[in-house]
């Protein structure tokens, strides 16, 4: 029988911190793939679908920062954004329910299975609590008004077998992640080798930095690796975003027909190993750019390469 867990709590913003780190962190954080979704509801709350994607990919990169701090040798690297079709005011146990084998959360299920999702997280419309999760699975939720990091790295943190740990506090500057101290959280799971703000967050019973490390193979071979290139219209992995494209050389008609208009990329997902080389003109011309995969995740913004945003017109995957 799987355990869910629950999180009623007060979410505050990203503290500004002093911490000493007295522990080894990892050269190389072992990836999982998380997809996202969402319902109508929760679109129209955050101001559509991109700002919606938006919100989830700034607080996402807060939740890698959670796992850098804390030293749990991880990395979550978003597999694409889906909307779903269903909205109503069950509760959150519903939610959880219909997203792990509903008929509501189908297409999602098959979307992330697509893109090579090892966790799949949905948003959703309910007030009974801020989130909720399958400890050691691979389905979270999210709440009405709870789209933002402490929520990921919360209740994602439970799909990695961490445990609640009411009182584990910094002093006055609030509770690891896997708390709810002050009506607010810093930016660590617990760790015994870790002081933040003069405090010790963690000892010999409250490690869920270690539980989150012992975890992180397994969750992230649930699925196999995404296999292929997917490109978005915006910066950070947001908006319209292509169909999967594996290796190979597509012009500019080959891109049109999988979604991506002439001269309008602005981010892109790279597979570990894989190399992207894009073209500013049709048929392979004009000035040319190397993408490789980032050292966390194989993610690529197009402004970080001069003169590329918003000016690919033909591709060669390999």
């Amino acid at each position: 029988m799987k355990t869910i867990l629950r999180k009623r709590w007060l979410l505050g913003g990203l503290l500004s911190l002093c911490a000493t780190l007295l522990g080894a962190t990892a050269s190389a954080a072992v990836q999982a793939d998380v997809a996202y979704a969402w319902t109508p509801n929760q679109a129209t709350l955050y101001g559509g679908y991109n700002a919606i994607a938006a919100r989830i990919s700034s607080h996402h990169a807060i939740s890698n920062t959670v796992h850098a701090n804390s030293g749990t040798d991880v990395y979550w690297r978003i597999a694409g954004y889906y909307q779903i079709s269903t909205d109503n005011s069950n509760g959150a146990g519903w939610w959880l329910d219909s997203l792990a084998s509903g008929t509501d959360c189908a297409n999602f299920r098959t979307f992330a299975d697509g893109r090579g999702a090892d966790v799949i997280f949905l948003c959703c419309p309910y007030t009974d609590s801020a989130g909720l999760a399958y400890q050691g699975g691979t389905q979270a939720t999210c709440g009405r008004d709870s789209v933002q990091w402490e929520l990921f790295s919360h209740e994602i943190g439970h799909t990695y077998t961490a445990t609640h740990e009411a009182g584990m506090c910094a002093g006055t500057q609030g509770g690891t992640i896997m708390a709810a101290c002050n009506g607010k959280n810093i930016p660590y799971y617990s760790n015994p080798n870790i002081v933040v703000g003069g405090v010790t967050i963690g000892d010999s019973t409250h490690n869920n930095t270690a539980n989150v490390y012992n975890y992180r193979s397994t969750q992230a071979t649930r699925k196999s690796a995404i296999s292929g290139v997917t490109f978005f219209k915006d910066t950070n992995y947001v908006g319209s975003m292509s169909a999967l494209l594996p290796q190979g050389s597509y012009t500019l008609s080959q891109l049109q027909a999988v979604g991506i208009a002439n001269d309008d990329a602005s981010s892109c997902t790279i597979p570990s190993g894989w190399t992207v080389t894009i073209y500013q003109n049709d048929n392979y011309g004009g000035t040319v750019w190397t993408l490789y995969p980032d050292a966390n995740g194989g993610q690529s913004n197009f402004p970080g390469y001069t003169g590329l945003n918003d000016n690919m017109s033909s591709v060669w995957i390999h």
